[in-house]
């Protein structure tokens, strides 16, 4: 059971690429696209994000991302009607679409709980907004304790660690007893890792503390060398 991601677009096409997109990083978690109206217009659906909603419960919640203000209004009558156990479990998010719901998508691929996928979701400002990386809990940097392992891996697959691969080291992380950071940012947050702009060639500090965090370093281990399925 994970979470489920509705993306809400005026655009029927601009849903089924970004539901394309996000499964590519995020394939175990049920995502589904609710664009323009239902006759094919440029607009939003109550119906179609009403369906879309219903279809993305498990039981564990859902996040409604939106792309613009009238579709947070569609989303926002739909809560309306909602039987009261699922509506409790549904919220929505008006931030930057694209990258909204990818943060939200590989952090429930991750495992993470209706909670740390809005979060996630609500980290991913449109870029003029965005706070200073410094400045932000999945990005700050930490310093490194006495009972951390460390270990220093080279990206050999040819594309680095771009956004499919960032979602497969998050997802290790996530699902681990341990916590990670790669160059001192978070490795359980693949946007986090996708703005250090690592390429194939660059050489990287991953550090890890917890009761699973040999095995998570064997994992990682693994995933480099064989270039991410690449």
């Amino acid at each position: 059971m994970t979470v489920g991601i509705v993306a809400v677009s005026h655009s029927d096409k601009m849903a089924a690429g970004m539901v394309e997109l996000a499964q590519q990083m995020a394939s175990d978690v049920t995502i589904i696209g609710a664009g323009g109206t239902d006759d094919g217009r440029i607009g939003t659906s109550f119906n179609k994000v009403m369906n879309a909603v219903q279809a993305a419960d498990d039981g564990s919640g859902v996040v409604v991302i939106t792309d613009l203000g009238s579709a947070v209004l569609t989303a926002e009558s739909v809560l309306e009607f909602l039987d009261e156990p699922l509506r409790q479990r549904v919220e929505v998010v008006n931030a930057s679409f694209v990258k909204a719901t990818v943060a939200a998508a590989t952090t429930a691929q991750g495992g993470g709980d209706l909670s740390a996928c809005v979060r996630a979701a609500e980290m991913a400002l449109h870029p003029s907004a965005e706070p200073n990386l410094n400045e932000t809990a999945e990005t700050r940097l930490v310093e490194g304790g006495d009972d951390d392992l460390v270990e220093t891996f080279i990206l050999t697959n040819a594309m680095g660690l771009h956004a499919r691969p960032a979602a497969q080291l998050a997802e290790l992380v996530n699902k681990a007893d341990a916590r990670a950071w790669v160059n001192g940012r978070n490795a359980g947050s693949a946007l986090s890792l996708m703005t250090l702009q690592l390429k194939q060639g660059s050489s990287f500090e991953f550090r890890a503390n917890g009761p699973q965090a040999a095995d998570l370093l064997e994992q990682v281990r693994a995933l480099i060398d064989n270039n991410f399925g690449e």
